[in-house]
């Protein structure tokens, strides 16, 4: 008899050492920590560039031109929800609305010409295209997308009186990346991302004065903590 319980509880441990080997192949799977809906936290500094133009009304000469450079910081909350494909490869659609610290009026040191930056909010939309490896719980992506700007061009009248004229776009972005797994619920992520440079709708400060334009590009830096939902 003691035979026989020695050997019904060799079989069990057996079994249960199958079952655990078998569970933790199914962890070590993609889908177990990609697929679904997720939300987080990010920060990072952004490099913000514009070329600043004011041209005559036929828009063929230009009065004055100067490119404008400031860092500011971005601050802010994402959501997305991505899926794997083909077992090591992901694709996810993710929002973010971010907060841009940093005002101040930006000019040419010899002429009141320039842009003013401006504390707003901004958001982004983005899908990312991923590989994983998830032996190591590591994700390598890439991303396109497109961001929103906002500013306003500062100039003088004929009565060296300031004026402004807002502008704002839409433009696209492009970006690389890396993602780490923590744990189950927990990812952390480095990208960066690079805004295409577009133009603002030409407009006037004042009537039948000059026609202002900016080109605005970005490389903004961001470090993201997410949670899967």
């Amino acid at each position: 008899m003691k035979k026989i319980l020695v050997g019904l509880l060799l079989i069990s441990n057996a079994c249960v050492f199958a079952v655990s080997d078998d569970d933790f192949i199914e962890l070590d799977e993609p889908y177990q920590y990609v697929t679904g809906a997720y939300w987080g936290v990010t920060v990072g500094p952004t490099f913000v560039k514009h070329k600043l133009t004011a041209t005559d009304e036929s828009g063929e000469n230009v009065l004055q031109s100067t490119n404008i450079s400031k860092t500011q910081f971005d601050y802010g909350l994402m959501a997305g929800f991505g899926t794997s494909f083909y077992k090591d490869y992901y694709v996810g659609l993710e929002m973010e609305m971010l907060k841009r610290a940093g005002k101040g009026v930006h000019k040419n040191e010899d002429e009141a010409f320039g842009l003013r930056f401006q504390s707003q909010f901004g958001l982004n939309m983005n899908v990312r295209f991923g590989y994983l490896f998830p032996k190591q719980g590591n994700m390598v992506y890439a991303m396109v997308g497109f961001s929103r700007t906002l500013g306003k061009a500062v100039g003088e009248d004929e009565n060296n009186k300031t004026v402004e004229q807002s502008f704002g776009s839409y433009f696209p972005i492009v970006g690389v990346g890396i993602e780490h797994k923590i744990n189950y619920d927990w990812n952390i992520r480095l990208d960066a991302k690079y805004s295409i440079t577009s133009r603002d709708s030409d407009k006037k400060m004042k009537k039948d004065g000059p026609v202002y334009g900016a080109k605005p590009q970005s490389i903004g830096i961001r470090l993201s903590i997410t949670r899967n939902i």
